[in-house]
């Protein structure tokens, strides 16, 4: 038990955050009090070099106009400086050419071997004082007798040992009050943490939408909590998505396995001749087709909205998928009444799937036909062009992560636009923003021109499929006067 709660405490930010804090408080304070100790140290020795050197100064005029003529009167100056700043320690001494002292006060200190024939001026530590050695030559001679005067170190050892006392007392302090201070730090800096972790913990999967609450400073903090709401804000309308789709697609599959057991328990209520039976059984081979027809939808969908399956893909040429379409929905569209155009270009590759691109382009042409009444026209055009101005995803969120997932590299040689235009009836301006929902079916009106509707996946397959291969989808429609939706897929090199 003494283990676990070892664990946590070592594995608890706050505690991380506190000991942290002490130990930048105490590196920043040595340092700074080591720093400041040399600063002072430094300076309480240079004032001590400037006054040495004026005393120097001053002694060397004084021996300019007494010594040696006047060396009494030059001895008894000297005796009077060191008994004026005997607090220091002053002293002074002369020495001859060969080294021997000539004079010095009583309480000087024993001459160290220092070479004394020099000229100018030098300064070192002597047996515990700061020393100023310089030369004067005599006059008749040119010989050098030599000049110590030096002050003793005592008093600024002493004055750096009250610094260090009071530096260490003051740093004691300061190490004695800085886990409080980390303490608080840590509270006011884990507390919004904590509070976030907290309402995040809380969240539901039916409550996603529900933001956390941001403090209004824009801080890391508020920068984070605007990030988890973007996120839930997503999240929340892919489950929402799913759980629609979902419900669409078990609404969808019920009708017709109710219409299959509709038909079956009829058929068993009473017994009927084989042509009969044979009648019933053409119609559950028709509803068997639509539900199947239904299934294959839907795993398509599921198929190119995966980023965890990616679908296989070769480069082909578009233009080649975009005319055997067209050869193929000629003839209903003939039989219909419907002019169908072609505009494609003689070779533009991209790198898809060839099934799921076929799939785009034969339910374009299938809509446009079959909402076009007789006379109209559908146009099919296929041309390079320069990159979109911009993808429109009309799901947003999720859907855009997965087509950032799963699209292929799109640095190609440019891209391509396949454009399916009709004079068909159109499609009603509330709707328009609709169209790519999963089953959704914007055919009041149309149903009247072109019979029962589909299932309401076509074109949500074909934005799947196109997100999926890093394009985009634009559908634009009035009603009555016709609809028109571009397509956009990057282009490949070879």
């Amino acid at each position: 038990m003494r283990s676990g709660l070892v664990k946590r405490l070592a594995g608890s930010f706050r505690l991380r955050l506190i000991m942290w804090n002490a130990l930048g408080v105490a590196v920043v304070g040595l340092a700074t009090t080591s720093a400041l100790r040399f600063l002072v140290s430094a300076a309480l020795l240079a004032d001590l070099d400037a006054v040495l050197k004026q005393d120097a100064q001053e002694i060397l005029l004084d021996m300019q106009a007494k010594y040696p003529e006047q060396a009494p009167a030059f001895f008894g100056d000297m005796e009077r400086k060191a008994q004026a700043h005997e607090l220091l320690g002053w002293y002074g001494r002369l020495i001859d050419p060969q080294g021997r002292q000539i004079w010095a006060n009583p309480h000087a200190p024993p001459q160290s071997p220092w070479t004394p024939n020099e000229v100018g001026m030098r300064i070192a530590d002597k047996n515990g004082y700061r020393v100023v050695q310089f030369s004067f030559p005599y006059a008749d001679q040119g010989q050098l007798t030599t000049v110590r005067i030096g002050s003793s170190l005592g008093p600024m050892e002493r004055a750096m040992s009250r610094f260090d006392r009071v530096a260490f007392l003051i740093s004691l302090a300061v190490l004695s009050v800085s886990p409080a201070i980390g303490y608080w730090l840590g509270n006011s800096m884990i507390r919004p943490l904590t509070d976030l972790t907290r309402r995040a913990d809380e969240l539901q999967p039916h409550r996603l939408a529900t933001p956390l609450p941001l403090r209004g400073v824009g801080d890391e903090l508020d920068q984070l909590s605007l990030t988890i709401n973007r996120l839930l804000e997503r999240l929340a309308r892919y489950v929402n998505e799913r759980q629609d789709y979902l419900s669409n697609a078990a609404h969808e599959l019920r009708t017709p396995l109710a219409a299959l057991r509709s038909a079956i328990e009829v058929t068993l209520d009473r017994d009927r001749s084989a042509a009969e039976y044979q009648e019933v059984l053409v119609r559950l081979m028709e509803e068997c087709e639509s539900l199947e027809s239904l299934i294959r939808q839907l795993l398509l969908l599921a198929e190119s909205e995966s980023p965890r399956h990616p679908v296989a893909r070769a480069t082909l040429d578009w233009c080649a998928v975009a005319r055997t379409a067209a050869a193929m929905f000629e003839a209903a569209a003939e039989v219909k009444g419907v002019r169908l155009e072609t505009d494609i270009a003689p070779r533009l590759l991209v790198k898809a799937n060839a099934s799921h691109l076929r799939q785009v382009v034969n339910n374009l042409l299938d809509n446009a036909v079959k909402y076009t009444p007789a006379g109209g026209r559908v146009c099919l055009s296929l041309r390079p062009i320069a990159a979109p101005a911009g993808p429109s995803d009309p799901r947003g969120g999720i859907a855009r992560e997965v087509q950032d997932m799963t699209a292929h590299d799109s640095h190609g040689s440019g891209w391509g636009e396949l454009t399916v235009q009709d004079t068909g009836i159109g499609i009603d301006g509330p709707d328009v923003p609709r169209v790519f929902e999963r089953f959704f079916r914007a055919d009041r009106a149309r149903q009247k021109e072109s019979g029962p509707g589909g299932s309401g996946l076509g074109l949500s397959i074909c934005q799947a499929i196109v997100l999926a291969h890093g394009g985009t989808i634009e559908l634009h429609s009035r009603l009555g006067e016709g609809t028109t939706v571009a397509v956009r897929l990057p282009l490949s090199v070879s």
